[in-house]
């Protein structure tokens, strides 16, 4: 299938599980080295799975789930996409 129009946006996807302390996959990138757009993918993937129903938990709240993002700022994600999602969604 012939996806050309997407090719500018996989890099983003395949490097969206970096973490920000470099412990991620699939190359260990740290910090700024992360695609700048993966680093918002990975924020917003992570707050829509907290807040959204699994097979196997509930939904958490959309206050839970921003704490945990923001207890793992700097850690997991870029401290200044957490930022903008409290910008984002007033909190």
């Amino acid at each position: 299938m012939n996806i050309n129009f997407l090719s500018e946006v996989i890099p983003y996807i395949h490097y969206h599980k970096e973490r920000w302390d470099g412990r991620g996959e699939p190359e260990g990138l740290k910090g700024n080295s992360i695609p700048f757009g993966s680093r918002i993918i990975a924020v917003a993937d992570a707050y829509t799975a907290m807040t959204s129903d699994r097979s196997y938990r509930d939904a958490m709240t959309s206050e839970q789930a921003l704490e945990i993002v923001k207890q793992e700022a700097g850690i997991k994600w870029d401290p200044d996409v957490v930022n903008a999602l409290f910008e984002v969604l007033k909190k």
